[in-house]
């Protein structure tokens, strides 16, 4: 990871030249530019926002054919959306703990989202802004 030289570091020996390359974390990097892609995710639906896309897998309480009891969003980790419990030496695993209970909540009538961010590391804003997404969506949609 590359850092701004700061006046008389005597750390630094670069030849004096500020470098301004952007960390993953920081909440100026540019979309997508320096974060690595997530691990695989299956999505049925993509929500698009201020130039991101983020992929959401949909459990739809619907399909049970009564109304939903409630909406449950799982967001990931910095991975993007594999979520915890997936087999050691995997990316995606459908029997990790996200699709799991996710089926397991469907079959109760609860809306099930699972999140997956545009690239791993997410800036704090677009990962808020991305859940907020998200619930719109859920409520938009168990409204009908």
């Amino acid at each position: 990871e590359k850092r701004a030289r700061k006046p008389d570091d005597p750390e630094d020996d670069s030849d004096g030249e500020v470098d301004d390359t952007f960390t993953a974390c920081s909440p100026r990097a540019p979309l997508d530019r320096i974060r690595p892609p997530c691990y695989p995710f299956e999505s049925d639906h993509t929500i698009e926002f201020e130039g991101r896309t983020i992929r959401v897998a949909i459990s739809d309480a619907a399909e049970t054919g009564s109304p939903p009891l409630g909406v449950v969003i799982f967001c990931p980790g910095t991975h993007g959306g594999v979520g915890p419990c997936r087999t050691p030496g995997s990316n995606f695993d459908p029997k990790a703990l996200f699709p799991t209970l996710a089926l397991m909540l469907q079959a109760e009538g609860i809306c099930c989202y699972r999140v997956c961010w545009s690239a791993m590391h997410p800036p704090l804003e677009e990962a808020v802004q991305g859940t907020a997404r998200a619930v719109m969506h859920a409520v938009e949609r168990v409204r009908g």
